[in-house]
């Protein structure tokens, strides 16, 4: 753990070091407050910091991100994030290929441990039908390495996971646009030795994403998030199957304050209903937001 560290947090270290003293690039600090309400004891608080990169006159771009958070239940968990992209521009669009490295640790007040490592290759891309049309979207293949550390041992299961997102978007006006999705994504455990037994994950949703300038400046961008056909399918590693439908509604605002600061919220419900016995979870979450630019 101390060595994935050192290896997310000494390239923020040089990268932000030349940023600063030769004003070698363009930098983004995002500094959150971020709070989550189940109305259960896994309700959380906690706060983020991210970093993004951009070296003067070039395509590389560089994401470094922190973040902490503490449950009522008394569980503990951080992230880490490090992520790496170029972007190649082709006629009027660009592709960016990129590389991501993440580590999710969950400490529990009984003592167990959970660590999550994640290894991912995303590519996003944009590229221009017309004046008002746009093709947008993403691309993500990646591998999970969980290790349950509890009082009765420890395992260990690796996952292969993607996320495709591919999208249409539509400038109503050069101030409004909007974006309508389609979402995969999910993950399949690949060392269970029974395929019938192994842990999986299917997510299907239609996702939908409005942007809108306003005249006084106020960026108002509400979305969507809905599951189509019918369900999420969960299989877990007793071979359970288990069917949910999920449903997101969010709203983000942003505002710049002057040239170097941008202040934004965020808030979303999101709804999941378990078709295997009817229950249903309700989440509400907040961000506050400050970001610099130098």
């Amino acid at each position: 753990m101390n060595k994935l560290r050192i290896a997310l947090f000494l390239p923020l270290l040089g990268l932000g070091l030349t940023s600063f003293h030769s004003q070698a690039a363009n930098v983004n600090a995002m500094f959150s407050w971020e709070t989550a309400d189940y109305d259960t004891p896994n309700n959380y608080a906690g706060y983020r910091v991210d970093f993004n990169i951009n070296p003067d006159k070039s395509n590389w771009y560089f994401d470094v991100g922190f973040r902490q958070r503490e449950h009522d239940n008394k569980n503990r968990y951080q992230r880490y994030d490090l992520q790496g992209s170029y972007r190649f521009k082709l006629n009027n669009g660009w592709i960016q290929p990129g590389l991501k490295v993440r580590q999710d640790l969950t400490n529990y007040d009984n003592g167990s441990r959970l660590t999550i490592d994640f290894y991912e290759s995303k590519t996003n891309y944009q590229f221009p039908i017309n004046k008002d049309w746009v093709l947008t979207g993403s691309v993500l293949f990646g591998l999970q390495k969980k290790e349950d550390k509890r009082s009765n041992g420890v395992t260990n299961t690796d996952y292969l996971g993607w996320e495709i997102e591919p999208g249409l978007r539509y400038f109503v006006t050069p101030n409004i646009n909007t974006t309508v999705a389609y979402f995969d994504g999910g993950k399949q455990a690949i060392r269970h030795e029974e395929y019938d037994t192994k842990e999986t994950n299917h997510n299907q949703q239609l996702r939908m994403y409005v942007n809108w300038t306003t005249p006084i400046g106020l960026i108002v961008s509400p979305s969507m998030r809905k599951s189509i056909f019918g369900k999420i399918e969960d299989r877990t590693n007793k071979g359970v199957y288990i069917e949910k439908d999920m449903t997101r509604y969010t709203l983000q605002m942003a505002y710049q304050i002057s040239p170097q600061w941008r202040v934004m919220t965020e808030y979303y419900n999101e709804r999941v209903e378990n078709k295997n016995d009817g229950n249903k979870s309700t989440q509400d979450y907040f961000k506050v937001s400050f970001r610099a630019t130098f």
